[in-house]
Order: C-alpha cells, then sequence, then structure tokens
C-alpha cells in the first residue's frame, strides 16, 4: 500500500495491488488508518474484527454516500460509486470532514 494523504493525525493508504484490495482491513485488531479502494463499487467486510465507516467516492473523489458503523459479515455497493474510503469508526462525521 502507498500512502497518499494524512490528515487529523490519519494516514490514508491507497491499495495499490490485488492483494491489498482483497484483504483490505480484514484481521486487523487495530485499525488506526484508512484505505482507498480506486475502481471500486462495492466491498465485503467479511473477517472484519472493528466495525468501519465506508465512503463511496464519485469519479472527482467526491463523498456521494456514507455508512456508519458497518459491522462484520456485511456486503456493501453504490452503484454511482467510481472509488470507496474505509476509515476507522467514527473518523468521519459532519463536523471533521476529509479535507481535500
Amino acid at each position: 500500500m502507498k500512502l497518499i494523504k494524512e490528515e487529523f493525525g490519519l494516514r490514508i493508504y491507497e491499495c495499490s495491488n490485488y492483494f491489498d484490495k482483497l484483504f483490505g482491513l480484514m484481521f486487523k485488531k487495530n485499525i488506526e488508518y484508512g484505505i482507498l479502494i480506486k475502481n471500486c463499487r462495492s466491498i465485503h467486510t467479511f473477517f472484519m474484527r472493528k466495525k468501519i465507516d465506508v465512503l463511496f467516492l464519485d469519479m472527482d473523489e467526491q463523498i456521494i454516500s456514507v455508512r456508519y458503523n458497518v459491522p462484520a459479515w456485511r456486503v456493501l455497493g453504490e452503484k454511482k460509486a467510481r472509488h470507496v474510503l474505509e476509515l476507522p469508526t467514527g473518523y468521519y462525521n459532519n463536523e471533521k470532514k476529509l479535507s481535500e
């Protein structure tokens, strides 16, 4: 994974290969960073140990949908999405948004 941004003390990595995309945040005991999955419209939370917040982004990486506190064993998707940003639960809210 490649570090692409650091904001509010949170590192955000871009998944740069097949295995990064496949495993994402699975099996992590402590989720202390976010991941950006490009060219992706849906994700699963199989084998996740913690809940996450999921942001679906359009082609310009603008937020089009947010799902909060997503537990393990879920499948999520958004037809209009082009990228997905997975964050630790509680990181993204209306008062503290990721800046461009």
